[in-house]
Order: C-alpha cells, then structure tokens, then sequence
C-alpha cells in the first residue's frame, strides 16, 4: 500500500521515451565499478580453499539479469558448494558464512555492514557498492523438495535455486529488460507502508503481460 503519490510519469513523446530508457541504464563507469568491486571479493574467496569445495561464484540479482538501474542496485553474488547437501543446507550455511566474514574481514576491515541480519547472507560496501554475499548448494532440483520445507528452510535454499531466475530472465529481450527498469524506476518512485514488491515479482508480472499480450521476445 501506497502512503504517499508520486510524481512519476511515462514520457509521451519517443524521443523522450528514449532518453528516459537511457538514463536507467548501466553506465560503462558502474560496470567497471561493479567488477572492480566484485573482484576483490571473489579473489578472497577463492584463495581460501577451507572456505569450501567450491563449484563457482555466480553474480545473481538483477545485475546478472541485465535488469539493474543506474545507482540503484547492489550486487548478490552466490558462492556454490559442491559438498553442502541441498536439504540439510540450514544446518551449515552459517558455517561457511562465518569462514567467508572471517576472511572479507581480515582483507577489507571495517567493510561489512554490521547491523546486516547474517542468518541468511553477508552485506559488505566495497568501492561504494553494496555486495551481498550468500551460499548456495549444487545441483538443487526445488521441485523435488522445496513443497515439504518449511517457509525457513525455503530461505536458506532460495540462493541455491537463483541461477535459475537468472538464467530465464537473462534470456529474455531487450525490450523485456527495458521494461523492468522501468518498472523498477516506477516502484522506487513511491514510499510503501511496508516492504515494497521485490524486483523478481516485478519480473514474473512483466513475463505473464507480455503472455497475455502474445508478445515475442
């Protein structure tokens, strides 16, 4: 719910249109800054093998997606583990996140955010961006197992399973992306009485419009 209107409209003009698409977009500076700052991290992580049997380090969310906006977007970035099981990952998750903040923390002091809830992931401000770092098992099949857990356990898993978000919206056009963005610009346009719609709703409603529309991409 909505508590205060916003002044937020969709240019009229396509010339118009155009320049307000473009000004949503990455810059080449917020790229560079991007992988600057995510390269210290997974640097770290991959130094220290008693982190884990790590299968990779993926960047998910909404910049792995193609769908971030210009100064408006952190980073999630998922270490995979080959030896996590994916249904007892709530019982040492914590574990492998206390390795990877005694390590980011020794690298990079007086980065991590402190008052960030750590039960499910890290938060550090690297170069002026904010990282979230979380863990997540290989080779989840969620439908398999994700009906029996319960709503906790679900999100320790939900890391597990965000290479699967990502590669789907990663597939879709450009104009798809585009719309996001601007779905997003709209979101953040408003103040919300309580937590306002994730970025991946915004994504799944934009996927079921074009749907009905019949629209290609």
């Amino acid at each position: 719910m909505r508590i205060q209107e916003s002044s937020w409209t969709w240019p009229q003009s396509r010339g118009s249109q155009r320049n307000y698409l473009a000004t949503l977009k990455l810059t080449s500076e917020d790229r560079t800054l991007n992988r600057s700052a995510l390269g210290k991290i997974v640097h770290v992580v991959h130094q220290n093998t008693d982190i884990g049997n790590i299968d990779r380090i993926t960047t998910c969310g909404s910049v792995g997606k193609g769908t971030a906006c210009t100064n408006s977007s952190d980073l999630d970035l998922v270490v995979y583990l080959r030896d996590v099981s994916p249904t007892a990952i709530s019982s040492c998750i914590q574990r492998y996140l206390n390795e990877i903040k005694d390590k980011l923390d020794v690298q990079y002091p007086g980065t991590r955010d402190e008052n960030w809830y750590q039960k499910f992931s890290l938060r550090y401000n690297i170069k002026g961006m904010e990282i979230d770092v979380l863990i997540g098992a290989v080779d989840v099949r969620p439908m398999d197992f994700l009906p029996v857990q319960d709503e906790l356990t679900r999100s320790y898993m939900s890391a597990s399973v965000s290479h699967m978000a990502l590669n789907f919206i990663k597939k879709q056009s450009v104009l798809y992306k585009g719309l996001v963005q601007v779905l997003k610009d709209w979101r953040d346009s408003y103040d919300w009485t309580g937590k306002k719609p994730i970025s991946y709703l915004l994504e799944v409603l934009l996927l079921e419009a074009f749907r009905r529309q019949k629209k290609v991409w």
